[in-house]
């Protein structure tokens, strides 16, 4: 008896075009966002090898070791291949930094900065589709499973045949369900073929792993919109009233509670602004520069010389920066702190739509979170720590060649020692134990609608 439910399901879906559109919505909506990712990392993979070609062609010519301490170099992250599916922050997250020798890395710029149109209109990726698109198509499809049946006068005759309640609504939940996720699935498959057999494009076993995670996230995501479209069908009797309370419930879910959990975020954890410590970090490098100033003109009144020796001239620079490295950490690790905070907040009160447990989960596995931008800051703070060792040594060399011991000599070194800048994307572990909550919420979610529209339906007036 459930068979024959489904299956008259299935060909409702299938003769009603619902199906059918679905896929072919899906394909060209997820065709287009594969084809404009895969561009836009290809500019940015060929950036970022430009990039690292000029450092490494910089370094190769003798180059002065105080302009390279001083003014610095840039660093460049590497674009992530998964960032093609989901964006996440990556467009509004820095690309380059710049390394010196008494300041953080500071930032040089983002894809939003180079596009501010790009902010306005929000990437067009896979979690766009799936949240945006599709969850409303999820919705569409059940908002008038059992209402509208009832308004017909089928529901009446179907339960007149002795069927009992509890199989009809598992087969029209089953039917429905495979009829929305089946071409989902399929298109999904589709551009993952298409991506594979991009130029450029380079995907391992870990990123095939990855994807298929995405796509379990996808079809949890448009599986909790379809149970929520059942529940709304079961508590109306009217169809018209049921598409209402889909638009409504899908605009709340998708639109507003993760903008406002990012409000609410910054009103329960708020952090010092980026103007603020910026200040802090300028206050410091004046007060070393003063500092540095007294001390080179303590040893000219006491040696009666114009200016200190190299030796002498790289001690106090040694110690001064030494000093200001360690106020400088703390400054950061005290603003790291506050927005970290602010954003485990965001985290906890997105989790109150499904759609914000779906855009967590699917930008931990695609690498394209909060998460990488932390992880290679903490890189640049790492690598700049063992840059001060190399500027250490060569400084001593450069004193041992020195003729006249005067820091106003423009000694050039070969420089091209200076060890490499390496940046690791996190292995597939960390990633899943931090999607697993998203995706085991948005099982809760499904189950939760599913069980509800259930009890209702048990009590459901069908005349």
């Amino acid at each position: 008896m459930l068979r024959h439910v489904i299956a008259k399901e299935l060909r409702d879906c299938i003769y009603g075009y619902r199906s059918l559109l679905v896929f072919v919505l899906s394909t060209l909506l997820f065709g287009v966002a594969i084809y404009t990712g895969a561009r836009q990392y290809q500019v940015a993979l060929q950036e970022y090898r430009l990039a690292q070609a000029a450092r490494r062609q910089q370094l190769t010519e003798p180059t002065n070791l105080y302009a390279l301490g001083n003014f610095g170099f840039d660093l460049v992250k590497p674009p992530p291949v998964l960032g093609i599916l989901v964006s996440g922050i990556e467009p509004h997250a820095p690309r380059v930094y710049n390394v010196a020798l008494f300041t953080l890395p500071e930032p040089r710029g983002s894809s939003a900065s180079e596009s501010p149109t790009s902010a306005v209109s929000g990437a067009l990726d896979l979690v766009f589709i799936v949240e945006g698109v599709l969850g409303l198509a999820a919705l569409l499809f059940t908002f008038s499973a059992i209402c509208g049946e009832k308004e017909s006068g089928t529901l009446k005759l179907q339960l007149a045949n002795s069927l009992p309640k509890d199989i009809l609504l598992s087969g029209k939940l089953a039917g429905n369900l495979l009829g929305l996720l089946v071409p989902v699935a399929l298109s999904f498959l589709l551009a993952c073929l298409m991506l594979i057999n991009f130029g450029s494009v380079s995907l391992n076993l870990e990123d095939a792993l990855r994807i298929s995670l995405l796509g379990l996230d996808f079809l949890l995501y448009l599986t909790t919109l379809f149970a929520l479209g059942i529940l709304v069908s079961t508590l109306t009797s009217r169809s018209t009233t049921a598409f209402a309370l889909c638009l409504v419930a899908w605009v709340f879910l998708v639109a507003i509670v993760p903008k406002l959990a990012v409000l609410a975020a910054k009103l329960v954890s708020p952090t010092q602004s980026l103007q603020e410590f910026e200040t802090k970090k300028v206050e410091v490098h004046r007060r070393g520069s003063v500092e540095a100033q007294k001390e080179y003109n303590r040893y000219v009144q006491e040696h009666g010389r114009e200016m200190p020796p190299l030796d002498v001239y790289y001690d106090v620079m040694s110690r001064i920066r030494d000093r200001q490295n360690r106020e400088l950490k703390l400054l950061e690790d005290d603003y790291l702190q506050q927005k970290q905070r602010q954003e485990r907040w965001a985290l906890r009160l997105s989790r109150l739509s499904p759609a914000g447990s779906a855009t967590y989960a699917a930008m931990s596995l695609a690498r394209t979170g909060l998460e990488r931008d932390v992880h290679f800051q903490a890189a640049l703070r790492d690598y700049r720590s063992e840059f001060t060792r190399y500027y250490d040594q060569k400084s001593r060399e450069q004193v041992a060649l020195s003729r006249n011991g005067r820091p106003s000599t423009i000694i050039t070194q070969d420089l091209s020692d200076l060890p490499e800048f390496e940046f690791h994307d996190e292995p597939l572990a960390p990633s899943l134990d931090r999607a697993l909550p998203d995706l085991g919420l948005l099982v809760i979610w499904s189950a939760a609608f599913f069980s509800f529209a259930y009890l209702r339906f048990l009590r459901y007036d069908v005349r």
